[in-house]
């Protein structure tokens, strides 16, 4: 019975949950007033009564005809309103909680303290938060949110639907290891908030260490403010700020001899704002034997600016000929781990050792005290094979020397064994001029070392018109006026840095020493004054006078200098009085000097025996878009006089074919035999230079060079710390909250996460105008007027 009433009235098909119902009517009639409804119902009547009230026929049937269709007129006036039944019924549409997880590389940095001494990762503290969050709050907010979990690093991927299924409720995303070299917060919220736009959003809970490469632009954070978005900020790794030491940069002889004293030149770069001081040790080591050649420390004190540099100069001395493997290695000096990242404290360089005697030709005008000493020293020394040439000397006398000469070389071909040239006090018109063009090809070609010893009577005023006035320091070529008084000499910071001149005694510096004049013995009676305006402008000062002489000096005059010249180097000395130093240690002093520029100007000489040519590109290891110089060096004679006109040079990114392409070395105007050109390297990897000009592809010729990735993760001030203070600042200015990774359950309190869910209404409406109770009412009533009509005999 009730089912057929419901078709009556267009209510079969209602869904089976409605049950209370109101009654409404059309849109356009709803918002007429209720007193119209009394008036239209007594004009419909009041139509229908007159319309019978001077018809004929008993008064009784006129009224009961009036009444039938005044029935009709209401009726017809109930469907024109539009009657319809409808039962209230309403959707609630959540809010969405989204998780943004970090998942750059500074996640993987260890500095979170644990119950044991080894500190974790921040991912790995992440995943216990997140593994915290199941067990606690996450299904209680999904039951009132809908969650969200997105993966970001400079780029943003979602991890997991939005619309979760009943099996996945109570789960987090499968997380693989982070390793985004990058991280931008503001394109992972920028994106997120797009994604879920037009739903609802109650907040963003971020957790990260708070390191960004891309700063939160302030259109964001107004954007978050105008939307009433909070960020819930869950910070990962220490508030406390731990230092990173890296080994920056290296650089080292590709050759050196057995028992140098080798420099290696190593910049350690400081990252990051100490807490409390804390001391650092930088180790050269040996691999092979695992021996400490040598190390320094670093100090840090408390609350130290970030981003600063160490300077270091590590020295070894091989021992053993061959290929040499030392690493530099930066370890705390408490044997724990201070240091914020392990992977960039340790590098390995590679050296050649070589096992042959250096050898030095010594030309001196007269024997004087240095000549006698520094003689002795070079017979004396293992690892340097010499010829001396003492002009002064009588015509039976039997030149000194391991290798004993008779006379002056002639020619390129008899100088060409030597790898250093020692000039003392000569005049300059004992050397043909043929003599002293061969030095100067010598050096500027072959890479030879010369190496001036200043005197009082020749060197170097003599050489105003010598081709070697261009391996001198001096601007202008004149003999330098002595120094008033004895004087000490001091190191100069350039030597310094560059390990030169490290003088030892009894295991330490013996500059501090030789500073003080007040021992006698350290001050030197005889230096020419060698003032900064004088010297040429890619001169380098290695020692200087170490006491001030007058108040009218510029700095202080010059005592060594070295001065690069074609493939060679040129060292003068200002003086001939370092033998006075045997008076405070015998020859200890003086022969360290002595041997250290020798070998200094050795090295480079033998870095070019036994080649024909030598191609270079330099640096060696550049981050991406820092050009590159690639130079070539024809060092063989018969190579220079059929030099190409240009050489090709293929570049190729780790042997990749579809990454080869050319550049074209021209030729040095000035230099016969040498070619340069540059190139901007822009893709990381290994880019390998090799000689294709077909005359010369038969030597062989490449060098690789390393483009390494700007690490964005740790490149940036702060080093690789987290910064809380960042996340912090998000949350306040978006009305969150910052929540340490403990405290990650007081999501589901009331309040912290706001409730923005909204109810859609969703009412079941069913028109009565149109269902088959209002047409049979209508029927039934008009066919009764009409029947009432016809039995009164009206039309």
């Amino acid at each position: 019975m009730m089912s057929r009433l419901s078709q009556l009235v267009n209510l079969s098909d209602l869904p089976p949950d409605v049950e209370q119902w109101h009654f409404a009517w059309d849109p356009l009639v709803g918002w007429l007033p209720p007193w119209l409804w009394p008036i239209a119902i007594l004009l419909l009547a009041a139509l229908a009564v007159w319309s019978y009230r001077g018809l004929l026929g008993p008064t009784r049937m006129r009224y009961a005809l009036a009444s039938i269709r005044i029935a009709i007129l209401v009726l017809i006036l109930f469907i024109l309103a539009g009657p319809t039944i409808v039962f209230p019924r309403e959707r609630t549409e959540p809010d969405t909680v989204a998780f943004l997880l970090d998942r750059s590389r500074s996640m993987t940095v260890l500095d979170v303290n644990t119950n044991t001494q080894a500190r974790t990762s921040r991912d790995a503290q992440m995943r216990t938060t997140l593994g915290d969050l199941t067990t606690t709050a996450l299904s209680e907010i999904q039951d009132t949110h809908r969650v969200a979990w997105i993966g970001f690093d400079s780029q943003s991927t979602e991890l997991f639907p939005a619309a979760m299924t009943a099996e996945t409720q109570s789960q987090i995303p499968q997380l693989g290891e982070p390793g985004g070299n990058g991280t931008n917060l503001g394109v992972a919220i920028d994106n997120t908030l797009t994604a879920l736009s037009g739903r609802p959003i109650s907040a963003l809970v971020v957790l990260s260490d708070g390191r960004q490469t891309s700063p939160l632009s302030p259109t964001l954070v107004h954007r978050l403010q105008s939307e009433h978005t909070r960020i819930i900020a869950v910070p990962h790794g220490s508030r406390e700020p731990i230092v990173d030491y890296s080994v920056a940069t290296i650089e080292a002889p590709q050759k050196a001899f057995i028992h140098d004293r080798v420099p290696v030149r190593v910049r350690i770069d400081r990252q990051g704002i100490a807490a409390d001081g804390r001391s650092m040790t930088v180790q050269l080591i040996d691999e092979a034997s695992g021996r400490i050649l040598d190390q320094q420390r670093i100090e840090s004190a408390p609350g130290q600016d970030t981003n600063q540099q160490h300077q270091l100069v590590l020295t070894g001395k091989p021992a053993e000929p061959g290929m040499a493997r030392w690493r530099i290695e930066i370890k705390s000096e408490s044997g724990s781990s201070n240091d914020l990242l392990a992977d960039n404290d340790a590098e390995t360089i590679e050296i050649d050792m070589i096992d042959r005697p250096l050898r030095v030709l010594f030309i001196e005008g007269y024997p004087r005290w240095e000549y006698r000493y520094f003689k002795n020293m070079l017979i004396r020394e293992r690892s340097i094979d010499s010829s001396v040439i003492l002009l002064s000397a009588d015509r039976d006398f039997a030149q000194e020397g391991n290798t004993p000469v008779t006379r002056m070389p002639m020619t390129a071909e008899e100088l060409d064994p030597y790898d250093i040239i020692v000039i003392g006090d000569v005049p300059a018109d004992v050397l043909t001029p043929d003599q002293a063009e061969a030095v100067r090809t010598h050096v500027a070609e072959h890479g030879a070392g010369l190496l001036w010893m200043a005197g009082p009577r020749s060197t170097p005023g003599t050489y105003q018109s010598s081709a070697l006035a261009t391996l001198l320091p001096l601007r202008t070529i004149e003999q330098p006026s002595p120094l008033i008084r004895p004087t000490t000499v001091a190191r100069s910071e350039l030597a310094r840095r560059l390990g030169m001149l490290d003088l030892l005694r009894q295991g330490r510096s013996a500059w501090p020493t030789l500073a003080d004049s007040s021992l006698g013995w350290t001050e030197l009676k005889w230096i020419q004054q060698l003032e900064p305006a004088m010297l040429k402008p890619a001169v380098e000062v290695l020692a200087q006078v170490g006491e001030s002489i007058d108040d009218t000096t510029s700095g202080a005059p010059a005592v060594i200098t070295h001065m690069r010249y074609g493939s060679g180097a040129s060292i003068y000395i200002a003086t001939d009085e370092f033998w006075r130093w045997r008076y405070g240690h015998g020859e200890l002093l003086p022969e360290q000097v002595w041997i250290q520029l020798i070998r200094m100007l050795g090295r480079n000489r033998v870095e070019l025996a036994n080649q024909a040519a030598l191609l270079r590109v330099d640096p060696r290891a550049v981050e991406p878009g820092t050009p590159c110089t690639a130079e070539l060096r024809l060092l063989d004679s018969l190579l220079v006089q059929s030099a190409p006109q240009e050489v090709r040079v293929a570049v190729e990114l780790d042997g990749r074919p579809d990454r080869r392409s050319e550049i074209t070395l021209l030729p040095d105007a000035t230099l016969a035999g040498r070619y340069a050109a540059g190139r901007v390297l822009d893709t990381p990897g290994t880019w390998r230079f090799t000689v294709i000009e077909p005359s010369l592809a038969h030597l062989g010729l490449e060098q690789d060079v390393q483009v390494r990735q700007r690490d964005a993760e740790f490149g940036v001030a702060g080093g690789g710390s987290a910064d809380w203070d960042a996340l912090e600042s998000l949350a306040q200015q978006t009305g969150g909250v910052l929540l340490t990774p403990d405290q990650i359950s007081e999501l589901a309190k009331p309040g912290v996460l706001p409730n923005r869910s909204v109810r859609i209404p969703m009412d079941v409406r069913r028109s009565l105008w149109d269902s088959p109770l209002c047409f049979i009412l209508v029927f039934v009533l008009l066919v009764g007027e009409w029947v009432g009509r016809r039995l009164i005999r009206l039309a």
